[in-house]
């Protein structure tokens, strides 16, 4: 495993990052994502940690972070990202999750306008 942020451990058995001119994507596939975060109390609502900040300017810009077949636990209350710009893009695709993550599921910044689905 190795450490991301001081939040999080991530083990993968694959990754692939492609780099290439107006094209930047993350995929990880088989992995492990570990909250490290503070326990929360039960009943609160505070949040103390995400799994991604992801931005775009542009819905044009291929970019984005693709979870595949993976698990993610562990400690704290989380969002499973936070939009940092208005075209955010994530996908956890076949991934089973613990009570860790908040309800609403992602932080929009408080613009929700960031809170769109385009296929």
């Amino acid at each position: 495993m190795y450490k991301i942020s001081s939040v999080y451990q991530v083990s993968c058995q694959a990754i692939s990052l492609e780099k290439k001119p107006l094209m930047r994507a993350a995929q990880s596939q088989n992995c492990q994502l570990i909250s490290m975060a503070n326990p929360v109390a039960p009943g609160a609502r505070g949040i103390n940690g995400a799994v991604t900040a992801h931005g775009r300017n542009s819905k044009d810009e291929n970019t984005g972070f693709a979870f595949v077949n993976c698990t993610l636990g562990g400690t704290g209350r989380i969002w499973l990202g936070r939009a940092w710009r208005p075209y955010s893009s994530v996908i956890f695709s076949y991934t089973s999750m613990t009570d860790i993550v908040a309800p609403e599921g992602w932080n929009d910044f408080n613009d929700p306008t960031r809170d769109q689905y385009e296929p």
